[in-house]
């Protein structure tokens, strides 16, 4: 059994959360909706106050979130979880596009977190269902630590170096 956190328990988040949980890991989560929270809590997950309290709980975080700017900003923002405590790897299944898994992965190493971006196809019925495709991007050391647990959200493949660590 992992710990892991998740942020962002919309649709597509609060279903792999459950899939987390159904699998017998412990699951701390937060989201800015109340009934996201409630919702998720009735399955078993553990609810934290914040971000930076996931963070602060478990060391490995999964992202679910609806825009590139929420991302960074709830990662490395002021009350961002990247000052969480136990914070080792961070995991973007969000679409976010190439600028912000630079400014995510930059800011992250500065505290020696790997970041690893992986965003999803297949929409809610694949969330539920488990049979997304995951398309991985980060350091390998990270995606082979949680490969297992992308595999309960689906089919992971193409691991490829990020941007921000391709040399010429």
């Amino acid at each position: 059994m992992s710990e892991c956190g998740f942020i962002g328990l919309g649709r597509m988040g609060g279903a792999m959360s459950r899939r987390l949980i159904e699998a017998g890991h412990r699951v701390v989560a937060f989201d800015v909706s109340e009934s996201a929270r409630d919702s998720l809590a009735v399955q078993g997950a553990s609810i934290a106050s914040s971000a930076r309290a996931v963070a602060d709980a478990v060391p490995i975080v999964f992202l679910s979130l609806p825009s590139p700017e929420v991302v960074v900003d709830t990662m490395l923002g002021k009350h961002g979880a990247i000052a969480g405590k136990r914070l080792e790897v961070c995991v973007d299944l969000s679409t976010s596009g190439p600028e912000a898994a630079i400014r995510l992965a930059a800011g992250l190493a500065e505290r020696n977190v790997a970041s690893l971006e992986a965003p999803v196809s297949g929409g809610i019925k694949g969330a539920r269902e488990g049979t997304l495709s995951l398309m991985i991007s980060g350091p390998k050391t990270a995606w082979e630590r949680i490969r297992p647990l992308l595999e309960i959200f689906g089919r992971p493949f193409s691991w490829v170096r990020p941007r921000a660590q391709v040399r010429p």
